[in-house]
This record gives structure tokens, C-alpha cells and sequence, in this order.
């Protein structure tokens, strides 16, 4: 039996998205295209680019999918439509967000918010890796809380959407019963960007680090920038191989999320799978992934979290290894893969 193809459309390598190929070969023909437009110089090749790929394959699959909302969901979704066929768009935190202080999300600006409402509009089906992004409200913002969300951004939506969380293969990602040499850890992309360092609470994160001279703090994904007062409790290291970071959660004890925004935040649950005890500032999905294991904190509340640091820190092994356990019992990858394929039987039948 001839097997259904997926002509999958996304923005390049990330961790989340190699998984997602790796499950959908399983059962489908997975073609891949990968929009590449890093900036608006590089934007109408990488279009001109798409369409015509676009057309190639589009005619013999039986399903469109695209990661990721914006300029690069656009044709993919409309020529699915013009082609009658079914298609899945996926959302992942900034395509349903708009902090124009930290000038991040799609619907801060037109006409990227424009393309990103009639991407919402073409797809067949949504599907979002947590409700935060549906609705939800930031606490952050000059002029107070904001009103975040697909559902808030574009009211007249029709689209079904559905909640699929992202899914941890718990043979890669599992605690030990090793010596934790490192205290907090975070991970994240391009933190040589000030804007990016803010954005996702590392700069936050220094000024605890400073204030906790006791405890050894390791920063993960800084590339070229220097800070000459960097607290000397604290290590960087440049972005590391995925198969590296396992043995590095096993060593520490407590993962720090500290982000402005978060549309799920994979470190963090491969993080807490590992048994790093998590704490998280209270925006996002962040609050909802840690349920009762871990603490939320406004992140504007110094003091509150220096101390939920400290907590974390000084938790036993037992807490550890609940945290763990409820992880990597939640966020199974077989739990993952089971949703999609669901959401492809009800789309092909």
C-alpha cells in the first residue's frame, strides 16, 4: 500500500522539528522544504524560491504541513487551498504574540501581522504546544498586562485549533543518581543580541547570580559577546550539541527559565525530565508545564526569587527525581506522536 505523503514546510533545524520529521516517517512520505529567509533582503528570493517548490510537490502529497506562522506559511497555505488540499499550521510562541517593547512576535508590526492573520485563516487546522497561545495574558509591558493569543489577535478566527504539547523521548532524556557539580543552568539561542538576552531573562538571571556568590551558575548558548562584569559565579559556554545536554541536566540542580515570553519551552522539560528542579518566571506556558513541580515567579520579584533559587538548589533527591517522573510522564514523545497522527487520519480519511 502506497504510503501518504506529507509535504512539510518549516524555517530549518531545530530539535523540535527534526523529532516531529522523525515521527511522521514512520507511517508517511515526508517531503521537506525548508523557507531559509533570515531577513527582508533575503525575502522575496526565498519566496520566489517556495512557490515554485512549492508547485513541484504539491501536487502529489496529500497533506500540508508548515511550522511556524508568517511570511514563510503564506504560499505553502494558499496553494494548498487553490489545490484542495488539507493543511496543518503549526504555532510556537511568537506567531501569536506582540511585545513591542522587546520587539518580538509576529503581531507587533504590519504587514507581518497581516500575513500571519490570513496564514491563521488559510490553514485547515491549528495546532498550538500549549493554550497559552490560543489566550492568555502578559503581565509584561510598559503600559501593564497585554492581552496575548491567537484568539485575541484575530476574533473571527474559524480555524479548529487543537492543544498538542511537544513530546521527549525518555530514553534520551531521564535522571541519574549523579554528583551535581553545577548549580542553575539555562539554555538559550543567540545571546550575543542584548535584545535576546533580555528576552529570555538572561540578563535577569546575572543580576540573581551576582547576588548568590555561593552558587555556580552555567549559561548556555552565548555567542561573541563579552560582558566585562560578568559575576565570577558564572560560567558560559557557546551553543553545545543536543547530545550533550542530557549529561549536563544530570549534573545540576536547578534549571532557571526566567523568559519574557514562552510559547512552551523545550530546555526547560528536557531540563526537568533530567531532574533539574525548575524555577520559571509566570508568563507563558511556563506556569502550566511545572504544575506543582517547581516554582512560578513574577521575575520582577527579586527578592521572591532569589529565594525560590535558593529552594531549588537545596532540594533533596527525592524532589528531583518527582520532577523527573512527572515530566517525562506528561510530555511522552508517544504521546505526541499519537496526537498527530490522529489529527492526519482526520484530515486524509
Amino acid at each position: 500500500m502506497k504510503r501518504k505523503r506529507i509535504l512539510f514546510v518549516d524555517r530549518g533545524a531545530a530539535s523540535y522539528i527534526e523529532r516531529d520529521i522523525d515521527l511522521l516517517r514512520e507511517r508517511f512520505e515526508v517531503i521537506r522544504l525548508s523557507f531559509l529567509a533570515r531577513d527582508l533582503s533575503g525575502l522575496p528570493g526565498a519566496l520566489f524560491i517556495q512557490f515554485f517548490r512549492c508547485l513541484v510537490h504539491l501536487n502529489g502529497s496529500d497533506v500540508v504541513f508548515v511550522h511556524f506562522a508568517g511570511w514563510g506559511s503564506l504560499l505553502p497555505l494558499a496553494l494548498a487551498r487553490l489545490g484542495s488540499r488539507p493543511s496543518v499550521l503549526f504555532l510556537h510562541g511568537a506567531d501569536a504574540v506582540s511585545l513591542p517593547d522587546l520587539n518580538y512576535g509576529n503581531f507587533r508590526k504590519w504587514p507581518l501581522s497581516a500575513v500571519t492573520r490570513l496564514s491563521l485563516k488559510l490553514a485547515s487546522r491549528i495546532i498550538v504546544v500549549d493554550g497559552s497561545l490560543i489566550s492568555s495574558t502578559n503581565p509584561i509591558g510598559s503600559n501593564g498586562p497585554t492581552k496575548q493569543g491567537i484568539r485575541h489577535f484575530v476574533p473571527d478566527l474559524r480555524t479548529p485549533v487543537r492543544v498538542i504539547p511537544h513530546g521527549f523521548d525518555t530514553k534520551v532524556w531521564f535522571p541519574s543518581e549523579v554528583q551535581k557539580e553545577i548549580d542553575v543552568v539555562t539554555v538559550a539561542s543567540n545571546l550575543g543580541d542584548q535584545r535576546i538576552r533580555r528576552l529570555k531573562g538572561v540578563d535577569k538571571l546575572l543580576s540573581v547570580a551576582a547576588d548568590c556568590p555561593e552558587l555556580r551558575f552555567l549559561v548556555i548558548g552565548w555567542d561573541g559577546a563579552t560582558l566585562s562584569d560578568l559575576p565570577s559565579n558564572v560560567n558560559v559556554l557557546p551553543r553545545v550539541p543536543n547530545e550533550e545536554l542530557p549529561g549536563i541536566f544530570r549534573r545540576t540542580r536547578c534549571y532557571a527559565q526566567l523568559s519574557l515570553s514562552e510559547g512552551f519551552g523545550c530546555a526547560l522539560v528536557e531540563a526537568m525530565c533530567c531532574g533539574c528542579v525548575p524555577v520559571v518566571n509566570k508568563v507563558g506556558a511556563m506556569p502550566g508545564i511545572l504544575g506543582t513541580h517547581g516554582r512560578s515567579i513574577e521575575a520582577s520579584q527579586d527578592q521572591e526569587l532569589i529565594e525560590a533559587i535558593r529552594w531549588a538548589c537545596d532540594s533533596p533527591p527525592e524532589r528531583a527525581f518527582e520532577v523527573a517522573h512527572y515530566a517525562m510522564t506528561r510530555f511522552d514523545l508517544r504521546e505526541r506522536r499519537e496526537a498527530l497522527f490522529r489529527s492526519i487520519g482526520d484530515l486524509i480519511k
